[in-house]
């Protein structure tokens, strides 16, 4: 807080100082003051904020108080890294920590340093809190948990999805499901390419699979790539999923792709039983965007859900996206 006040303040002076010729003359004096003080924050922020070996051993604490299913918060988040690399994924799992939002968890543990708080957990009963060391851990409940009852990433396999090209007038193209080769874009390059995925015509780029995207905020997102074909609309057809009174869920491309706005939208149009729900645009720069639908008139049945991707020019639509029932 304090650094960026400084900040501010010091934007200030450099505003003055274009019209006020005693400012200019002090401005080379002032930049050597920003200097030293970046130094200081760099030293206190470094010995304020516990090293790796305080982390780890934190894990006992973290292992009593964390009981099955609670999804562990860490604030600041430029700390997660390091609570993930010291509580391991058995407490921090990919599916935690790349979670779409905290919305279906009931309970939440929050690794506090440096006096934060984590904002997503705005809202929620605070149930205890400890100290240890130059940690906080308070623990939360959810007063209104989202209940999921089919979770589509889970379900990213052949006994449970067809994946095809449709264009009118000629014939699906399937995407065979099996293994390929295991790639990655490294710097500003594309998401990892998993394993096991339902490959389509039209290249390595063309399938569907489950990966991790970066959003806006370089915040993990596990979602289900569905890259838009330039051949055909890309369909994702469910069968037999249990309906509830809505299906709710995030769309983005790697922020690195959509942050120029330089892309085509891409259109995602939801159907139920055969009957479309209604569809959803993704314009570049909105990183992780939620969509919802309501089924509520069909909830109780069980019934083939159809996710179609569409994009008017495909090139690097890297659309990856999550949703589940509920």
């Amino acid at each position: 807080m304090a650094r960026q006040a400084f900040l501010s303040s010091f934007r200030e002076f450099l505003a003055r100082a274009r019209g006020d010729r005693r400012a200019r003359l002090g401005l080379v004096g002032a930049v050597a003051l920003l200097g030293l003080l970046e130094v200081g924050f760099h030293v206190h922020f470094s010995r304020a904020a516990p090293s790796l070996d305080e982390w780890s051993s934190l894990k006992p604490l973290v292992t009593e108080l964390a009981r099955p299913g609670t999804l562990i918060v860490v604030a600041p988040e430029w700390s997660e890294p390091n609570a993930r690399f010291a509580l391991g994924s058995g407490l921090m799992p990919l599916g935690h920590v790349a979670r779409p939002d905290a919305e279906a968890f009931e309970q939440a543990l929050e690794i506090s340093i440096l006096g934060e708080g984590a904002p997503e957990l705005r809202g929620w009963n605070l149930t205890g809190e400890r100290a240890s060391g130059k940690f906080a851990l308070r623990s939360w409940a959810n007063p209104s948990p989202a209940r999921v009852g089919f979770d589509f990433l889970a379900h990213v396999l052949p006994r449970h999805l067809r994946v095809q090209l449709e264009r009118a007038g000629a014939s699906p193209e399937a995407c065979a499901y099996g293994t390929q080769k295991v790639t990655n874009g490294e710097l500003a390059g594309h998401p990892t390419f998993p394993r096991k995925r339902f490959q389509c015509p039209g290249g390595e780029w063309s399938f569907v699979g489950v990966t991790v995207i970066e959003d806006q905020n370089y915040r993990p997102r596990q979602c289900i790539w569905a890259h838009p074909s330039t051949r055909a609309t890309l369909s994702l057809h469910f069968d037999d999923v249990p309906i509830g009174s809505s299906i709710v869920g995030y769309g983005a491309l790697p922020y690195f792709f959509e942050r120029e706005w330089h892309g085509a939208p891409v259109e995602l149009e939801v159907l139920v039983g055969g009957q479309s729900m209604g569809s959803w645009t993704h314009s570049d720069g909105e990183g992780w965007k939620r969509f919802e639908f309501a089924t509520a008139a069909l909830s109780g049945q069980r019934l083939p859900v159809d996710f179609r991707v569409r994009a008017r020019a495909a090139r690097d639509r890297q659309f990856c996206f999550q949703a589940s029932v509920r």
